[in-house]
């Protein structure tokens, strides 16, 4: 099991429009609801733009990871973005954001998640792959990567 298999290529993103945290979420939100994984982007991304106030999922290179658990979801969702140009994630972020994992997660599959959280996780501590993620401009090249971020066997899809 990889990263790729918790999205799709609806769900990616290769060119985010938005120059900032809330704005990145929301596109992000609608593709999400788009692709029938969550039913209410407003709802979802005010749910996340709140969550990141209280605790900023930038990793520092680059990269965030904001994630949302919601009630009655059926399947653990991933939705990425990349931005041309890197830009300030938050009020605390040091480090300019390329790439956004936003992650929808039912609220009864809290292992699964931290499993997924994991695998974020261990991507940014990967510099080649992030700046791989950073060079990716076509949502193939972008699921290409994300089937090369394994996640543990046990976790269920």
């Amino acid at each position: 099991m990889n990263l790729a298999d918790f999205t799709s290529l609806d769900l990616i993103l290769p060119h985010l429009r938005s120059s900032d945290a809330p704005g990145a979420i929301r596109e992000l939100s609608d593709l999400l609801a788009r692709g029938r994984r969550i039913a209410d982007a407003g709802a979802f991304a005010r749910a996340a733009t709140e969550r990141e106030e209280f605790l900023d999922t930038d990793t520092g290179v680059g990269v965030a990871f904001p994630h949302v658990r919601v009630r009655g979801l059926k399947q653990l969702s991933i939705a990425v973005g990349r931005s041309d140009a890197p830009f300030a994630w938050g009020t605390t972020s040091s480090c300019p954001v390329r790439v956004v994992f936003l992650l929808a997660v039912p609220d009864s599959e809290v292992e699964q998640s931290l499993q997924l959280v994991s695998g974020l996780a261990r991507l940014s501590m990967d510099e080649e792959q992030v700046r791989r993620f950073h060079a990716a401009v076509s949502p193939q090249e972008i699921l290409e990567l994300l089937r090369s971020i394994p996640v543990r066997s046990h976790v269920r899809t």
